[in-house]
């Protein structure tokens, strides 16, 4: 990823000399009108930097999440059966390694997990898992839903706190010995 923003930089910098140095050539020394700018040509200069980065590197990857090693990630529907099918809760969290408030989440997931709480995740951007996906219509992430003996529990959207998951699962657990 870090390839992609240099490019770009120094596309759009070498855009801006190259229009500076044009302008010069032709002996313009004001921004008349119709005239090609400076400004204009860092523009040019980046995106054709930006698509050269993308045909070189290829598409820019977030870095994977750092997950413990109590958390099972799902790559496939029967890895997913065979953690939903559990009589105990477990929490699924469904992200993407891009998404901001999925990283930010990932903390609280760990600590959870070395609690003995049993937590899987599913990448919503791996083509093997796009089955659960829609099976749980995921609309928005950080998606988080508690299962148990493969039933939705609990659903809840966006970020939540450590302490707001721990509220989540005694919840659960209150429901459980109603």
């Amino acid at each position: 990823m870090l390839q992609h923003y240099l490019a770009v930089l120094l596309g759009a910098v070498a855009g801006y000399v190259a229009a500076i140095a044009w302008r010069r050539r032709r002996g313009q020394r004001s921004v008349a009108a119709g005239s090609f700018s400076p400004f204009a040509g860092s523009f040019w200069g980046g995106a054709l930097a930006l698509i050269l980065a993308y045909l070189l590197f290829g598409s820019p990857r977030a870095a994977p999440l750092p997950w413990a090693p109590e958390i099972v990630p799902i790559a496939s529907r029967q890895a997913f059966e065979a953690v939903a099918a559990s009589p105990e809760p477990v929490v699924i969290d469904f992200y993407a390694p891009w998404c901001p408030p999925c990283r930010r989440m990932v903390p609280s997931f760990n600590r959870l997990a070395g609690e003995g709480v049993r937590v899987a995740v599913v990448d919503i951007d791996d083509p093997n898992n796009q089955d659960i996906v829609r099976m749980f219509r995921v609309e928005s992430i950080p998606l988080t839903i508690v299962l148990r003996d493969g039933k939705s529990i609990v659903r809840r959207e966006g970020y939540h706190s450590l302490e707001e998951l721990r509220h989540l699962l005694e919840d659960v657990a209150a429901r459980a010995a109603m």
